[in-house]
């Protein structure tokens, strides 16, 4: 799939339980490595994503994600 795909899977697979939204980040390199893209493209797809509201920092390196729009993005 596309980095925005990849990157919106990973997501979804870090959240901690299905009763909340809550997920840990790893490193932008560590992501972009286990997605086979560049750590500029996770930086830039992670960034565009705290943009449209569908991860937002509750504390540092701790997110609340939106879980049905960015399953819409891991499905497209």
């Amino acid at each position: 799939g596309s980095a925005r795909q990849r990157v919106a899977r990973l997501l979804l697979r870090l959240v901690r339980t299905q009763e909340s939204s809550e997920c840990e980040l790893f490193s932008r390199e560590d992501m972009g490595a286990m997605l086979g893209i560049t750590t500029e493209t996770t930086s830039r797809t992670i960034a565009e994503f705290k943009r449209q509201s569908l991860l937002v920092e509750i504390s540092p390196n701790l997110f609340l994600l939106d879980i049905p729009n960015l399953r819409r993005i891991a499905e497209d």
